[in-house]
């Protein structure tokens, strides 16, 4: 049986890919609210960031801190309009 290494900007596009869904389904059915593209695509711009910053600074290219910071940043994005 071959088992492929799942690359690591694989790993956190999924994080990033899930946590956009999650947005848009808490603000469109469960709070119902309309907000801004900037706001929704908050986790998309923290992995813009890791793209960017794991090429410039290698030592900040640790894939699980990556994802708790989009997975945070959606829960705070959520909690912030939800108050």
């Amino acid at each position: 049986m071959v088992v492929m290494k799942v690359p690591e900007e694989v790993k956190i596009a999924i994080v990033t890919a899930l946590c956009l869904i999650a947005n848009a389904i808490v603000f469109k059915t469960v709070l119902y609210i309309q907000i801004n593209y900037y706001v929704l695509y908050s986790p998309l711009w923290v992995f813009i960031v890791y793209m960017i910053t794991r090429t410039v600074k290698p030592e900040y290219d640790d894939t699980i801190y990556w994802a708790l910071i989009i997975v945070i940043v959606t829960i705070l994005t959520i909690l912030a309009y939800a108050y």
